[in-house]
């Protein structure tokens, strides 16, 4: 069918409507474009369709520098300049955050290709491969978003295992279960492909600045603090409580924070009688319990600073501040991962 794509969605799909009037979520085109579309699936209230052919095209539309493109399932926005994938996630994002009324700051762009430092791979007789659009293997000879160093790592290697998973250091790739370092602003943080750790250097170092400047006080409070990355920029300055559960992340926390002290427990099972004039927090995908929002509520004397990878989320839960009393102040996007629909953002909240 031929349909006019009207608006960008949060999922990277475009918004559209049918003869019918039905809703139509759009994948593999932009605002404005006049394409041809067939329908994946059919539902009472909505279809999803992708964009087979493109009749009037966007002068944002570009040729994808991936000739995986469309068929790996990693990127979905690679037909988009980067001009326009970065205006398209703020402007969603932004419209949302300005709705509870934080001031929305302008975006923090990326490097588009080569930022990523940090990959997972299925193997294929050896080789590596990434899921594709159907939840198959497909062979990676090279992958644009990934550093030039890994890239040059899987080259001319094969692997003996069922999947590899790679993350930058300062010494280079680390596979296996292996422990590094890897220098961010001047500070030797601890990596290991066994935990989290943010996958773009570029807009980590952005990230960590925001979060500094931010802090007021003399106290802070790092919940979900993984292997401590912010609690070693603010240790130095404030008073530090670092608090994570996940034993591997405490571990590597351990490695290196001087200063902070460091708590090993679920955020939901802290003492309420503690305090910190800031509380920082960097959530999972699924956001903030809801039993644990008037804690959080509590232990922040003067500001909140809520980091989240999920925007849907993050709304649900900065709704919910606001109810209990917190007084929304700024959101700014952070272009974690270009070429994707997926976001970062910080906000503030003050008490």
């Amino acid at each position: 069918m031929q349909i006019r794509l009207k608006s960008f969605g949060a999922m990277g799909a475009c918004f559209a409507v049918d003869e019918e009037g039905k809703a139509v979520l759009v994948n593999g085109g932009i605002p404005g474009e006049l394409v041809e579309a067939s329908i994946s699936k059919s539902c009472s209230s909505y279809s999803l369709a992708r964009a087979e052919k493109v009749l009037e095209a966007s002068p944002d539309r570009v040729t994808p520098p991936c000739p995986l493109y469309g068929s790996c399932g990693g990127c979905d926005l690679m037909h988009m300049s980067y001009a326009c994938q970065l205006r398209l996630k703020s402007e969603l994002l932004g419209s949302q955050a300005q709705k509870l009324g934080f001031e929305v700051l302008e975006p923090k762009a990326s490097e588009s290709l080569g930022y990523r430092s940090r990959v997972r791979f299925s193997l294929v007789e050896g080789r590596p491969a990434f899921m594709d659009v159907n939840n198959q293997p497909i062979l990676v000879k090279a992958c644009p978003v990934l550093c030039s160093s890994i890239n040059d790592f899987i080259s001319h290697r094969s692997f003996d295992s069922d999947q590899l998973s790679l993350v930058m250091s300062d010494e280079g790739p680390l596979i296996s279960p292996c422990e590094g370092f890897i220098t961010v602003l001047g500070k030797r943080l601890p990596v290991s492909n066994q935990v989290f750790f943010q996958s773009n250097l570029m807009a980590l170092e952005a990230l960590i600045g925001l979060v500094k400047d931010n802090v007021v006080g003399a106290s802070a409070m790092d919940l979900f603090a993984g292997v401590g990355t912010f609690s070693a920029f603010l240790e130095d300055e404030f008073k530090t409580l670092a608090v994570e559960s996940n034993p591997a992340c405490l571990r590597l926390a351990q490695m290196h924070l001087k200063k902070a002290r460091i708590i090993s427990k679920d955020v939901k099972l802290l003492d309420r009688s503690l305090k910190a004039d800031t509380v920082i927090i960097d959530p999972p995908r699924v956001g903030l319990d809801k039993a644990f929002l008037p804690m959080l509520r509590a232990f922040a004397r003067k500001r909140v600073i809520y980091v989240s990878c999920d925007g849907a989320t993050f709304f649900r839960d900065a709704k919910a501040l606001t109810a209990l009393g917190l007084k929304p102040v700024s959101f700014r996007m952070l272009d974690f991962y270009p070429q994707t629909h997926h976001t970062e953002s910080i906000a503030v909240l003050d008490v």
